[in-house]
């Protein structure tokens, strides 16, 4: 959950609650949810789920999911931080 850790470490820590919960374990509906809240303006509710029979696998599912939307939450919310969507090529002059 290192990789999660860091993408995280940008809010500060009253901020952020996580909650992990797993469903039907080695049953044939498992199911593992990772959410996360952030809470500022407005408040994030992000979802990860993975319903992979391998725990170590569907763990690593949700925290790579989870990773992905809070780099999208951030992208979306703070293109200062984000050279791509900063950088305009310049329209040549027309005289």
């Amino acid at each position: 959950m290192a990789a999660l850790g860091s993408r995280l470490q940008s809010f500060r820590a009253d901020q952020v609650d996580l909650a992990i919960s797993l469903k039907d374990r080695q049953g044939a509906e498992q199911r593992v949810t990772l959410e996360c809240w952030i809470n500022r303006s407005p408040r994030l509710h992000l979802v990860a789920t993975s319903s992979k029979r391998d725990l170590p696998a569907a763990l690593s599912e949700v925290r790579d999911e989870l990773v992905r939307q809070v780099d999208e939450a951030k992208t979306l919310r703070e293109p200062r931080h984000n050279r791509a969507l900063r950088s305009v090529p310049a329209l040549p002059d027309h005289e």
